[in-house]
């Protein structure tokens, strides 16, 4: 667990009693959220699942998987009372961190071509561009849209 006391933020791993709260800031958030189903299926699996409380409400989630060296970023959210607030930060903080201990090389990810706010972002926090999927994700609408594929070398642990 951690914890922030100036910021009154706190990190922890979900459980499926943080379901709920959970499926309420992706809808709020994405056009296309992860299913009901996902969701509960990415707690109640082998993906890394964690919340981030502020106070006793959850701000937001992050999913992601170690394969090999690499960390696979599948999810981040930030519920909109919270978004531009710095908690976006504090998630790659963490991931990151979670990554060097566990001597992973690098994180991937992948982002909406038109999301632009989050690719600027990601360039921002020393992700590249590496490459896209055709097709990737579907929209609101039901057509599809093409996916930026993101790499963030990490460097090596140091003992």
């Amino acid at each position: 667990m951690i914890q922030e006391k100036s910021l009154n933020w706190m990190i922890r791993k979900a459980c499926i009693q943080d379901l709920d709260q959970i499926l309420v800031n992706e809808k709020l958030c994405y056009a296309t959220p992860w299913s009901d189903n996902l969701v509960e299926q990415s707690i109640t699996s082998s993906s890394e699942f964690f919340v981030m409380l502020v106070g006793h409400k959850i701000a937001g989630h992050i999913v992601f998987q170690q394969v090999l060296d690499e960390i696979h970023l599948h999810n981040i959210c930030i519920a909109p009372q919270w978004q531009r607030s710095g908690l976006a930060k504090q998630w790659l903080t963490f991931l990151t961190d979670f990554a060097t201990q566990k001597l992973c090389n690098c994180i991937l990810l992948e982002v909406r071509c038109s999301n632009q706010i989050a690719i600027q972002f990601y360039l921002k926090s020393g992700f590249g561009k590496i490459g896209y999927r055709k097709n990737y994700y579907s929209t609101f609408d039901g057509s599809l849209e093409d996916a930026l594929v993101m790499k963030r070398m990490l460097a090596p642990k140091t003992e």
